[in-house]
């Protein structure tokens, strides 16, 4: 029974893979933004689809394009926030309640320059609020650009062929061992990403 209903999800991603892959870019946008990207698990989202991808379940171009897109676009609209709305950011959530966040922000840009829109890029709490922050202190548009641009290339492609490597190794298995092998490991991921979602509910 598991079995065909796995089988049926797949057919039915494999007819609708551009749905899927605008709903991949709504997510990572989603994820990106400062106000909310705090608790949508991106890194898992990525994982799975670059699974789903070495299954032959969605197409690889589309869920690159849609995700890096997404995450460029997410990342952009933070950098324009910051820019246009400077210090009055500090009057929004989760700012009025953790103001050491921008501060904190500052002193990793002063320590980093642009180098800190990479390394941003793949720390959760960072990630949202890094571009603001570049905003904020007026990096010039045409550095921020490129170091966003590269920062999702690594960041998007780097998720996706992990997972594509993860679901390459699962279909290495025995046929009947493919399936529980697989549910692990979405759970594993799902898990992992349940605890980095506590903790920063907890750290905010």
């Amino acid at each position: 029974m598991h079995e065909l209903m796995m089988t049926d999800l797949g057919q039915w991603m494999r007819t609708h893979y551009l749905l899927a892959s605008v709903l991949i870019f709504v997510l990572i946008l989603l994820e990106s933004l400062i106000l909310i990207g705090w608790f949508i698990p991106a890194v898992v989202l990525l994982i799975i689809a670059g699974g789903l991808i070495a299954a032959e379940v969605l197409h690889p171009l589309p869920v690159a394009i849609a995700a890096l897109s997404g995450a460029f676009l997410g990342a952009s609209l933070n950098y324009w926030f910051g820019r246009r709305y400077r210090e009055r950011l500090s009057q929004i959530w989760p700012f009025t309640r953790r103001p050491d966040l921008i501060s904190r922000g500052r002193l990793f840009f002063r320590r980093y320059g642009s180098r800190s829109i990479f390394l941003a890029r793949f720390t959760k709490p960072l990630r949202p609020l890094m571009p603001a922050v570049a905003g904020m202190v007026r990096m010039a548009p045409r550095r921020f650009i490129v170091a966003n641009l590269i920062s999702v290339f690594v960041w998007v492609l780097g998720y996706l062929l992990l997972g594509f490597l993860a679901m390459g190794s699962v279909s290495l298995l025995p046929e009947p061992a493919r399936l529980p092998a697989l549910l692990v490991l979405v759970m594993t991921v799902l898990m992992a990403a349940l605890w980095n979602w506590r903790r920063r509910r907890t750290a905010v």
